[in-house]
């Protein structure tokens, strides 16, 4: 099986797999040198990949320099995830209001305000990250609109519920009498 190991020059070099003890004696691969083969989803210190052959290695001239991450041979090995983008704070604002909001109106029926909240940092949030791609939370402001309209059009519901209770109550109690 073919092997490749990154050396000091960050250069990628190959071998098979009968030298890798070899190179590894001969101080070539080192416990933090990195290595890969086709069988492998990455690169990975050669200490995890042939732990035995360290055991017996005490080879004089051996050091232990970390060697460089490179890019695979032929670009088959994956490279580094990107880091993620920063979540826009007015996303999560949007999605706390939101569920507060469903929360309240269920609750006692008082999650209009929050829902309004809630669309307003939703929608200025979704207009931040389409103004600056480098912003993430897009999910966030989406979710966040969502159960604000939804806690919006509760609160109008219960509201109208009890406005209609109240007055059929009313309208009744002067039946009554």
């Amino acid at each position: 099986m073919q092997w490749y190991y990154a050396d000091a020059n960050k250069e990628q070099i190959a071998f098979e797999e009968e030298e890798f003890e070899q190179l590894i004696h001969g101080g070539k691969i080192l416990r933090t040198t990195l290595v890969w083969n086709e069988s492998m989803a990455d690169w990975q210190p050669a200490s995890n990949v042939k732990p035995a052959a360290f055991i017996e290695a005490s080879s004089p001239g051996a050091t232990n320099a970390q060697s460089p991450y490179v890019v695979s041979p032929a670009g088959v090995a994956p490279t580094p995830a990107p880091a993620a983008n920063p979540t826009d704070g007015l996303s999560i604002a949007a999605l706390i209001c939101g569920i507060f909001a469903v929360l309240m109106t269920c609750g006692y029926g008082i999650g209009l305000f929050p829902g309004i909240a809630a669309v307003i940092c939703g929608h200025k949030s979704k207009k931040k990250i389409a103004e600056n791609p480098g912003l993430g939370g897009d999910g966030l402001a989406t979710a966040g609109l969502i159960t604000g309209y939804v806690g919006i059009a509760l609160s109008v519901l219960v509201g109208g519920f009890m406005i209609f209770a109240i007055v059929m109550a009313i309208v009744s109690e002067g039946a009554l009498e």
